[in-house]
């Protein structure tokens, strides 16, 4: 039988098949406690959005990986997968990402390559990782539930799925909170300084210690999709004086970008800055842009994704 190459193909596939109801409480149960970053993707309520329909049809055009993938495991993200949340602590390591959906575990076991990543059990639970201390590693708990990244952190999940952990309020509300307004969101618990004290050197943390940083204590935000889409952030700070300066940063900002159209793309991202929104309310500084969705397709595409394929005239 033929076998996938790669154990991190089947941890992609699980943790971006695509890039309102709250989070599932049980997904967010299984990310680690000490959490700093958590984001998460609403699959089933995006599916039927137009944005939702387009990524599909994407997909659909990709080459025969895709179809290899779905022969070969049962899976297919474009069908199976119902929500994804995940996150980071901070600390310059992999994450974690879990996923609800629908996996035909057997068959995908056998369809991994038993010469790089054979299947162990941990607490009665089916792991597959890599070689070596930092392998990335996939737990499926159950049919219907799955659990990727660092082996270390995978351990973890299981232990909080079967000793009945929860994540703390501090995070959870939140999350719960960014969820249930966004389809794709995220949200922090710490302020951008004190995640830069955790990560590396090399990473450059060092350009968000000044005072104005170190005054955000939480930011949430993320993407609703319909006929028109609106991306949103919110940023929590120490004072309402620290909002109203964060806010006047921001706008400096727009008008800065305002200034650089000096190429077709630049003048796209002007538009976009003349049309964002920014206000401070109390401590709270919040930014949105809505934009139609055909032309936030265009923007996705400008982001890196290939070009929209036009039909062809008869």
């Amino acid at each position: 039988m033929a076998k996938l190459r790669s154990l991190p193909g089947l941890v992609l596939w699980l943790a971006a098949a695509y890039s309102a109801a709250a989070a599932d409480t049980a997904l967010l149960n299984l990310l680690p406690p000490d959490a700093q970053v958590i984001f998460g993707v609403q699959v089933d309520q995006s599916r039927y959005t137009p944005f939702g329909q387009y990524v599909l049809a994407r997909l659909e055009k990709e080459d025969g990986d895709l179809q290899q993938f779905i022969a070969l495991t049962g899976f297919d993200p474009r069908r199976d997968i119902s929500e994804i949340v995940g996150a980071g602590r901070g600390d310059g390591k992999q994450g974690l990402v879990c996923v609800r959906g629908r996996f035909d575990i057997p068959k995908i076991l056998a369809a991994l390559p038993r010469e790089s990543a054979a299947p162990v059990q941990y607490r009665g639970v089916t792991l597959v990782s890599g070689k070596g201390p930092r392998s990335a590693g996939v737990a499926f708990l159950n049919g219907s539930l799955a659990v990727a990244g660092e082996g270390d952190l995978v351990r973890a999940a299981i232990d909080r799925w079967l000793d009945g952990g929860k994540l703390p309020a501090e995070l959870a509300a939140p999350a719960a909170e960014a969820s249930s307004r966004y389809d794709v969101w995220m949200a922090t618990a710490a302020w951008p300084a004190a995640l830069a004290d955790r990560l590396p050197p090399e990473s450059g943390g060092a350009a968000v210690k000044g005072d104005l940083m170190r005054a955000i204590e939480q930011m949430s935000g993320g993407v609703k999709f319909g006929a028109q889409v609106t991306l949103a952030g919110e940023t929590l700070l120490k004072t309402d004086k620290d909002a109203a300066a964060l806010a006047d940063v921001f706008r400096f900002l727009a008008s800065f970008i305002q200034l650089q159209a000096n190429t077709e793309r630049a003048q796209r991202f002007v538009d976009f800055a003349r049309r964002m929104e920014i206000a401070a309310e109390g401590n709270r500084v919040r930014v949105s842009l809505t934009v139609p969705e055909a032309e936030f397709e265009k923007l996705f595409e400008g982001l890196g994704g290939r070009p929209r394929q036009q039909p062809k005239s008869n």
